[in-house]
């Protein structure tokens, strides 16, 4: 499979999925931007940041242009949280 401006849908499909799965607490949604029209994936965290989490760097909306950039950011934010918890 040859990966560049186009992705089948049925790939996206299972990004979204596997998303969805390793990261319960945000929620994830991707489409089209009205503004740009271009793709975009979107992390909303699924609860409020607190003062000290945002002085962590933790941040309560990600948007990417794809499905591996996400998966990147939310696997750093992952690793803050956890560090907030220890």
């Amino acid at each position: 499979m040859t990966f560049g401006a186009f992705v089948p849908a049925e790939y996206k499909a299972l990004q979204y999925a596997t998303l969805q799965s390793d990261y319960p607490g945000w929620t994830i949604t991707y489409g089209i931007a009205a503004d740009s029209g271009k793709e975009e994936w979107r992390a909303i965290l699924r609860r409020e940041v607190t003062e000290q989490m945002r002085k962590a760097g933790i941040l309560r909306e990600l948007v990417e242009d794809d499905a591996i950039s996400l998966t990147s950011a939310l696997s750093a934010q992952a690793r803050k949280i956890s560090c907030l918890q220890a």
